[in-house]
């Protein structure tokens, strides 16, 4: 039984006394008997050339697709990331919330420099039958802790009847880092710089 070969080169089928294949002209030699594969990789078999079986789920490129795992990964990450953000987000807009709130739903800006803002809020209780030095006009008056003058304000009530009254002014930053409130002769309020927030010092008082 005369062997079947196959060309190396077209896979033609070629006797085995042929020199080139009579198909191509290609060169017989090296040529691969029945059963091996040929150069494109095709499987001959009982005199026929049997095509290369492609593996389950791939195609002769390489596949850009990115698999399901990946995809599931990349998906769980985004998701993550937002609701980071809107959670940070939502922290951020009630700690807004809180110091608008804690500062009467109004933004106190710092002055400019040099100065400083003095708020000071005093409540009477009894009003002017008890407290008659405390009234709308009163001097509120600021020095540092050697005593040299910051600057003054004077009181002015809050409501016609109220028993709280304020003042809202501007005084020089003191150089010593001390700043002593006087109301009147009802003696003195000691405050330091560290007191000062945003360039504002804010002091509250009550007679009872």
């Amino acid at each position: 039984m005369t062997e079947q070969r196959f060309c190396t080169k077209c896979g033609g089928a070629v006797d085995s006394g042929d020199g080139f294949c009579g198909s191509c002209g290609a060169s017989l030699k090296g040529t691969s008997p029945a059963g091996a594969a040929n150069a494109t990789g095709a499987v001959s078999s009982g005199g026929e050339s049997v095509p290369p079986q492609s593996r389950p789920g791939h195609s002769g490129t390489v596949g850009t697709g990115q698999s399901p795992a990946l995809r599931v990964v990349l998906v769980a990450a985004i998701i993550v990331l937002v609701v980071t953000v809107l959670a940070a987000l939502f922290v951020w807009m009630r700690m807004d919330a809180a110091s608008t709130a804690s500062s009467g739903g109004t933004s106190i800006e710092a002055p400019r420099d040099g100065t400083v803002r003095v708020q000071y809020v005093i409540t009477a209780w009894g009003g002017r039958e008890k407290y008659p030095d405390v009234r709308t006009g009163v001097e509120v008056k600021v020095t540092d802790g050697s005593g040299g003058l910051l600057g003054y304000g004077r009181l002015a009530q809050d409501e016609p009847g109220s028993y709280e009254f304020m003042a809202d002014f501007d005084i020089k930053q003191s150089t010593d880092g001390f700043y002593i409130l006087n109301l009147g002769n009802r003696g003195e309020l000691s405050y330091s710089q560290s007191d000062v927030v945003n360039g504002v010092l804010q002091v509250a008082a009550q007679l009872n």
